[in-house]
């Protein structure tokens, strides 16, 4: 499992194609979107059956599945108190001094029913499942 790995410094000739493309979408959606974040974007690439634990990333994901499809369980915002995050604004300080966008974890199996031992709280609204391929 390849994770973080930042495209400007490690494939340059994969950045040098994406960059027309980021400054496309930051024309158009620059006002939605806000500034550019430091040292985005980056990669992450797996293999098959592979499973992230439930988190929140606090920017923007494009995916792609090249053979095969992958599952994500996305929770609406009115979840996030029934998700039982973990770590803070010191740990998420801690990663932008260091180059890191943070993102937010959780211990919660996200694919347990609610209110079930692992699973969400009782009473966590639904989850949307949306399936690529």
């Amino acid at each position: 499992y390849a994770a973080n790995v930042p495209i400007q410094a490690e494939l340059p000739e994969l950045s040098a194609l994406m960059q027309s493309m980021g400054e496309q979408v930051q024309s158009q959606l620059g006002a939605e979107l806000g500034p550019a974040i430091p040292n985005t974007p980056v990669l992450y690439l797996g293999a098959g059956r592979q499973r992230t634990p439930l988190h929140f990333d606090p920017t923007e994901n494009i995916s792609a599945v090249l053979h095969g499809s992958k599952t994500f369980r996305l929770f609406p915002p009115a979840a996030s108190s029934h998700l039982r995050p973990r770590g803070g604004m010191l740990p998420a300080a801690v990663c932008w001094i260091h180059g890191i966008v943070p993102a937010v974890y959780s211990d919660v199996n996200a694919w347990a029913p609610a209110g079930s031992p692992g699973g969400p709280d009782r009473g966590c609204p639904d989850p949307l499942d949306v399936q690529l391929e």
